[in-house]
């Protein structure tokens, strides 16, 4: 079965949501997964940093670039070709891409990108989060901006708050 376009998978519910490129219709679902404890007949964790460490070199020829999204300041790379590796690091954050497409589209740029810092608009706590995603069309006819993205919050890094002990959480 051929499957065009983006979807979240979970162990729990199966496919969350699919993005069809056809019908190019979409929403925008946060999904709320369990999390449970290893059990000792569970399969070894991934080891994610040999895995980093045996792909092919990434692209000599990328080009970071800055963006700015909801007031924060990403790293981007462009994603070219239809099939590649890619890296983009901020600060402490690095996120690496390895992908393949089943077409590549000379009207539409897609891009990987990071953001690593605090993030003081509407509150102010600390963020890491990944992106990537179809960035713009750059044909005449204006397609929607997809973008997946993973959040992850940094309490450690969190400004103090008025009678909060240095190191702990409340």
């Amino acid at each position: 079965m051929l499957t065009p376009g983006s979807a979240i998978y979970s162990p729990e519910a199966g496919c969350l949501y699919h993005y069809d490129m056809e019908t190019e219709s979409g929403l925008l679902l946060l999904p709320e997964l369990k999390s449970r404890p290893r059990q000792p007949s569970s399969p070894a964790e991934a080891d994610w940093d040999a895995y980093t460490r045996s792909i092919q070199p990434f692209s000599s020829e990328q080009a970071d670039f800055p963006g700015m999204i909801y007031f924060d300041e990403f790293s981007f790379t462009q994603l070219l070709g239809s099939t590649g590796n890619y890296t983009v690091c901020q600060k402490d954050l690095c996120c690496l891409l390895t992908y393949k497409t089943s077409e590549n589209r000379m009207d539409e740029a897609y891009v990987l990108g990071v953001f690593d810092g605090p993030h003081t608009v509407e509150g102010q706590y600390y963020l890491q989060v990944t992106r990537d995603g179809r960035l713009r069309s750059r044909g005449g006819a204006p397609l929607p901006v997809l973008m997946m993205a993973l959040y992850g919050r940094v309490f450690e890094k969190d400004p103090p708050r008025l009678g909060q002990v240095p190191g702990k959480i409340r």
